[in-house]
Protein backbone atom coordinates (compact mmCIF):
# COMPACT_ATOMS: atom_id res chain seq x y z
CA UNK A 1 0.00 0.00 0.00
CA UNK A 2 1.31 3.63 -0.50
CA UNK A 3 3.67 4.32 2.10
CA UNK A 4 3.46 8.70 3.34
CA UNK A 5 5.49 8.16 6.09
CA UNK A 6 9.44 8.95 6.22
CA UNK A 7 10.25 8.56 3.43
CA UNK A 8 7.66 11.18 1.63
CA UNK A 9 8.88 13.57 4.59
CA UNK A 10 12.84 12.95 3.24
CA UNK A 11 11.36 14.10 -0.47
CA UNK A 12 9.73 17.17 0.91
CA UNK A 13 12.50 18.28 2.97
CA UNK A 14 14.49 18.14 0.07
CA UNK A 15 11.90 20.38 -1.64
CA UNK A 16 11.97 22.08 1.26
CA UNK A 17 15.78 22.95 1.32
CA UNK A 18 16.29 23.77 -2.45
CA UNK A 19 13.06 26.30 -2.04
CA UNK A 20 14.67 27.66 0.85
CA UNK A 21 17.68 27.83 -1.10
CA UNK A 22 16.54 29.96 -3.19
CA UNK A 23 15.72 27.74 -6.20
CA UNK A 24 11.90 27.25 -6.23
CA UNK A 25 11.59 24.32 -9.02
CA UNK A 26 14.20 21.47 -8.19
CA UNK A 27 11.49 18.72 -9.45
CA UNK A 28 11.39 20.49 -12.59
CA UNK A 29 15.08 19.22 -13.94
CA UNK A 30 14.11 15.47 -13.70
CA UNK A 31 10.54 15.68 -14.88
CA UNK A 32 11.78 17.32 -18.32
CA UNK A 33 14.39 15.49 -18.76
CA UNK A 34 11.36 12.99 -18.44
CA UNK A 35 9.52 14.54 -21.01
CA UNK A 36 6.39 15.56 -17.75
CA UNK A 37 4.40 18.39 -18.77
CA UNK A 38 3.03 18.39 -15.63
CA UNK A 39 4.15 17.27 -11.91
CA UNK A 40 1.10 16.02 -9.33
CA UNK A 41 2.27 16.31 -5.59
CA UNK A 42 0.29 15.59 -2.90
CA UNK A 43 0.17 17.30 0.71
CA UNK A 44 0.73 15.30 3.84
CA UNK A 45 -1.84 14.45 6.19
CA UNK A 46 -1.00 16.97 9.23
CA UNK A 47 -0.74 14.41 12.28
CA UNK A 48 2.38 16.02 13.44
CA UNK A 49 3.33 19.81 13.41
CA UNK A 50 6.13 19.41 11.04
CA UNK A 51 3.74 18.46 8.13
CA UNK A 52 2.07 21.64 8.65
CA UNK A 53 5.62 23.42 7.72
CA UNK A 54 5.70 20.99 4.81
CA UNK A 55 2.54 21.52 3.40
CA UNK A 56 3.36 25.24 3.41
CA UNK A 57 6.39 24.73 1.01
CA UNK A 58 4.88 22.58 -1.17
CA UNK A 59 1.63 25.69 -1.38
CA UNK A 60 4.37 27.99 -2.24
CA UNK A 61 5.98 25.77 -4.44
CA UNK A 62 2.95 25.60 -6.21
CA UNK A 63 2.02 28.85 -6.21
CA UNK A 64 5.14 29.64 -8.29
CA UNK A 65 5.19 27.07 -11.10
CA UNK A 66 2.09 26.84 -13.37
CA UNK A 67 3.54 22.88 -13.93
CA UNK A 68 3.31 21.94 -10.53
CA UNK A 69 -0.46 20.19 -9.31
CA UNK A 70 -0.68 20.27 -5.45
CA UNK A 71 -3.20 17.58 -4.33
CA UNK A 72 -4.69 18.15 -1.04
CA UNK A 73 -4.44 14.56 0.44
CA UNK A 74 -4.56 16.82 4.15
CA UNK A 75 -8.11 17.88 3.14
CA UNK A 76 -9.52 14.95 1.70
CA UNK A 77 -7.96 12.31 4.42
CA UNK A 78 -8.99 14.68 7.20
CA UNK A 79 -12.25 13.69 8.25
CA UNK A 80 -11.22 9.60 7.81
CA UNK A 81 -8.64 9.36 10.70
CA UNK A 82 -9.27 5.70 10.00
CA UNK A 83 -7.18 5.69 7.13
CA UNK A 84 -4.52 6.11 9.57
CA UNK A 85 -2.35 3.31 11.50
CA UNK A 86 -1.73 4.34 15.10
CA UNK A 87 1.10 6.61 14.11
CA UNK A 88 -0.91 8.74 11.90
CA UNK A 89 1.40 8.80 8.95
CA UNK A 90 1.03 5.14 7.35
CA UNK A 91 -1.99 4.53 5.64
CA UNK A 92 -4.57 1.40 6.35
CA UNK A 93 -5.82 -0.42 3.47
CA UNK A 94 -8.95 1.93 3.20
CA UNK A 95 -6.58 4.75 3.69
CA UNK A 96 -4.79 3.20 0.55
CA UNK A 97 -7.64 2.76 -1.31
CA UNK A 98 -8.84 6.75 -0.71
CA UNK A 99 -5.27 8.09 -1.94
CA UNK A 100 -5.88 5.90 -4.90
CA UNK A 101 -9.22 7.35 -5.36
CA UNK A 102 -7.92 10.99 -4.80
CA UNK A 103 -4.83 10.28 -7.31
CA UNK A 104 -6.55 8.53 -10.33
CA UNK A 105 -9.48 11.62 -10.08
CA UNK A 106 -6.61 14.19 -11.04
CA UNK A 107 -5.62 11.89 -13.33
CA UNK A 108 -9.20 11.91 -14.85
CA UNK A 109 -9.34 15.41 -14.82
CA UNK A 110 -5.83 15.84 -16.78
CA UNK A 111 -6.80 12.81 -19.46
CA UNK A 112 -4.23 10.55 -18.95
CA UNK A 113 -6.99 7.67 -17.07
CA UNK A 114 -10.75 6.51 -17.93
CA UNK A 115 -13.14 6.94 -15.44
CA UNK A 116 -13.97 3.74 -13.64
CA UNK A 117 -17.63 2.23 -14.10
CA UNK A 118 -17.56 1.63 -10.18
CA UNK A 119 -14.99 0.62 -7.36
CA UNK A 120 -15.87 -1.87 -4.40
CA UNK A 121 -16.18 -0.13 -1.06
CA UNK A 122 -13.26 -0.88 1.55
CA UNK A 123 -13.88 -4.35 3.02
CA UNK A 124 -16.97 -5.58 1.57
CA UNK A 125 -17.49 -7.65 -1.56
CA UNK A 126 -21.10 -6.53 -2.38
CA UNK A 127 -21.55 -2.87 -1.67
CA UNK A 128 -20.45 -0.29 -4.55
CA UNK A 129 -19.24 3.02 -4.45
CA UNK A 130 -18.48 5.89 -6.75
CA UNK A 131 -16.92 8.66 -6.64
CA UNK A 132 -20.36 10.32 -6.43
CA UNK A 133 -20.99 9.01 -3.31
CA UNK A 134 -18.19 10.90 -1.65
CA UNK A 135 -18.28 14.22 -0.30
CA UNK A 136 -16.50 17.47 -2.94
CA UNK A 137 -13.21 18.39 -2.20
CA UNK A 138 -11.61 21.34 -3.76
CA UNK A 139 -8.29 20.18 -5.03
CA UNK A 140 -6.99 23.31 -6.25
CA UNK A 141 -4.46 24.32 -4.05
CA UNK A 142 -3.00 27.58 -6.23
CA UNK A 143 -4.10 28.70 -9.49
CA UNK A 144 -1.57 29.01 -13.09
CA UNK A 145 0.12 32.71 -12.57
CA UNK A 146 -1.59 35.40 -13.92
CA UNK A 147 -0.31 38.74 -14.93
CA UNK A 148 -1.69 42.55 -14.76
CA UNK A 149 -3.79 43.77 -16.97
CA UNK A 150 -3.67 40.74 -19.51
CA UNK A 151 -6.54 38.65 -20.37
CA UNK A 152 -6.45 35.50 -17.35
CA UNK A 153 -8.91 32.55 -17.34
CA UNK A 154 -8.19 29.26 -15.27
CA UNK A 155 -10.87 26.27 -13.62
CA UNK A 156 -11.15 25.47 -10.35
CA UNK A 157 -10.65 21.31 -9.61
CA UNK A 158 -12.99 19.25 -7.34
CA UNK A 159 -12.91 15.57 -6.82
CA UNK A 160 -15.38 13.84 -5.34
CA UNK A 161 -19.67 14.44 -5.32
CA UNK A 162 -21.75 14.41 -8.10
CA UNK A 163 -22.05 16.67 -11.05
CA UNK A 164 -23.37 19.12 -11.93
CA UNK A 165 -21.20 21.70 -9.35
CA UNK A 166 -22.28 25.11 -8.65
CA UNK A 167 -19.25 27.31 -7.70
CA UNK A 168 -19.53 30.93 -5.63
CA UNK A 169 -17.03 33.40 -4.35
CA UNK A 170 -17.34 33.83 -0.64
CA UNK A 171 -15.47 37.21 -0.51
CA UNK A 172 -14.37 39.73 -3.30
CA UNK A 173 -11.82 38.06 -5.55
CA UNK A 174 -8.90 39.79 -6.62
CA UNK A 175 -10.21 43.20 -8.31
CA UNK A 176 -10.92 42.30 -12.28
CA UNK A 177 -11.10 38.59 -11.30
CA UNK A 178 -14.79 36.94 -12.11
CA UNK A 179 -16.23 33.21 -11.18
CA UNK A 180 -18.27 31.58 -12.83
CA UNK A 181 -20.71 28.98 -11.28
CA UNK A 182 -18.73 26.15 -13.48
CA UNK A 183 -16.19 26.94 -11.87
CA UNK A 184 -13.57 29.08 -14.19
CA UNK A 185 -12.11 32.33 -12.82
CA UNK A 186 -11.28 34.75 -16.11
CA UNK A 187 -10.89 38.34 -16.14
CA UNK A 188 -7.79 40.91 -16.25
CA UNK A 189 -6.22 41.55 -12.62
CA UNK A 190 -6.34 44.91 -12.06
CA UNK A 191 -4.17 44.48 -8.87
CA UNK A 192 -0.81 44.82 -8.52
CA UNK A 193 2.36 42.35 -8.18
CA UNK A 194 1.58 39.82 -5.49
CA UNK A 195 -0.23 36.88 -4.11
CA UNK A 196 -3.94 37.00 -3.86
CA UNK A 197 -5.56 34.28 -1.32
CA UNK A 198 -9.90 34.05 -3.37
CA UNK A 199 -11.98 32.15 -1.11
CA UNK A 200 -14.48 29.90 -2.84
CA UNK A 201 -17.19 27.64 -2.35
CA UNK A 202 -18.26 24.47 -4.43
CA UNK A 203 -21.95 22.70 -3.97
CA UNK A 204 -22.41 19.86 -5.82
CA UNK A 205 -26.05 18.37 -6.61
CA UNK A 206 -26.62 16.54 -3.76
CA UNK A 207 -26.38 19.65 -1.80
CA UNK A 208 -22.83 18.66 -0.43
CA UNK A 209 -20.43 21.92 -0.23
CA UNK A 210 -17.24 22.40 0.74
CA UNK A 211 -14.67 25.71 0.64
CA UNK A 212 -11.40 26.30 0.61
CA UNK A 213 -8.80 29.43 -0.48
CA UNK A 214 -6.57 29.18 -3.20
CA UNK A 215 -3.66 30.96 -3.73
CA UNK A 216 -3.23 33.23 -7.02
CA UNK A 217 0.10 35.26 -8.08
CA UNK A 218 -0.30 38.13 -9.89
CA UNK A 219 2.85 39.39 -11.52
CA UNK A 220 3.79 42.27 -13.18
Amino acid sequence: MPDLGPAAEHQTDKLAAHHVGGSKRPHRPAAEQAGATRIVWLTLYESRESHQTMNGVLTAAAASDSHLILLDWNAYSRSHPDWFQPDGVHTTTDGAIGLATLIHSELVTLGVAQVPSEVSAPGTSTTTTTAANVSPVIVTVSLPEASENQLYSAPLRVNGGAAPYRWIRLEPLAHGILLAVDGLLTGIPRVGPGTFALAVKVTDSKGRHTTRRVLLRVKR
